[in-house]
């Protein structure tokens, strides 16, 4: 027994030494469970490894990144943003600001109403009282029962008449047309107050009344509002003086301002109808030769229309 298991010692030196030589040797027979298990071990650890591998790692990686970060990102943020913010911001800016500013002021600019009075007089002639200004035929009062608003402020011109006092134009031409022919006759006629506004007869006339007293300055002085001489339609000639009555241009203008569409506005006589003293100097525009003349054969505007001249108090 001995020398068989040295014989066989000695065939495995033999085999290993050839297999380190690069030669071929028979491969022994091996048991039938060692053949089993080694076939096991061949076949598993090959199978095992390529199949994990290379399966797990390409379906993971590649198909969970690129699906979940591009339908994210691209469909949220595009799609909020620009839907969001154009909706709000033009149609609130643009639909509150024109329609509320313009609505506001249209309305209430026209607020104020005109105001309307009608009446016939004692002489039967329409007395019209619109937005506080009275008016027979066409013609604007202002005596002690009528007055004039705080703003009445008529269209004056101060063109060509040589001074610094303005009248509406009308009232301008008829006056040229009334200085060129008292002129042509050796006579020089000019202005020395024609229209004056509300405020300025106000501190004239209390001026009157602190120098004078309320009932002295009544007598040739109009209250505020009640002046003439708002109208633009009133001149005083040369002086308010009343050495004036005296004068060359004194006689002519009463005797020829009818021509021309003016009539003395305060005769002599006629303190208790007109309210006022006896002006030669003052002429009111109406107008027409005609009208001028029937006022001047009635005696005043207040006897022609029939029309009162009282202060309310």
């Amino acid at each position: 027994m001995k020398k068989a298991l040295s014989l066989s010692l000695s065939a495995l030196m033999c085999a290993l030494s050839l297999c380190a030589c690069g030669g071929k040797a028979p491969v022994p027979p091996q048991p039938a469970a060692e053949s089993a298990v080694s076939t096991a071990l061949s076949v598993t650890e090959p199978l095992t490894e390529p199949v994990t591998a290379p399966v797990t790692e390409p379906v993971t990686e590649p198909v969970s990144e690129p699906v979940t970060e591009p339908a994210t990102e691209p469909v949220t943020e595009p799609v909020t943003e620009p839907v969001t913010e154009p909706a709000t911001e033009p149609a609130t800016e643009p639909v509150t600001e024109p329609v509320t500013e313009p609505l506001t002021e249209a309305v209430a600019e026209p607020a104020p109403e005109p105001t309307y009075e009608e009446e016939t007089t004692k002489t039967g002639h329409l007395l019209k009282i619109i937005d506080g200004v009275a008016y027979v035929d066409g013609q604007i009062i202002a005596n002690k029962t009528y007055s004039l608003p705080q703003s009445y402020v008529p269209a004056l011109t101060s063109e060509d008449l040589g001074d610094a006092f303005p009248v509406t134009p009308e009232t301008r031409v008829a006056f040229l047309a009334l200085r060129a022919a008292a002129q042509a006759e050796g006579l020089w006629l000019f202005s020395v107050s024609s229209f004056r506004s509300y405020d300025l007869q106000n501190w004239l006339y209390w001026s009157y009344v602190n120098r004078d007293g309320q009932a002295a300055a009544d007598r040739f002085s109009a209250r505020p509002g009640h002046s003439e001489h708002q109208t633009g339609l009133a001149i005083d000639i040369n002086s308010c003086e009343d050495s004036f009555e005296y004068t060359p241009e004194a006689a002519w203008l009463a005797a020829h301002c009818t021509e021309y569409g003016f009539i003395l506005r305060y005769p002599k006589g006629k303190e208790e109808i007109t309210g006022y003293m006896y002006e030669p100097w003052h002429i009111r525009y109406v107008g027409s030769r005609e009208l001028a003349e029937a006022i001047t054969a009635a005696g005043t505007m207040e006897e022609y229309y029939g029309l009162t001249s009282v202060y309310p108090d």
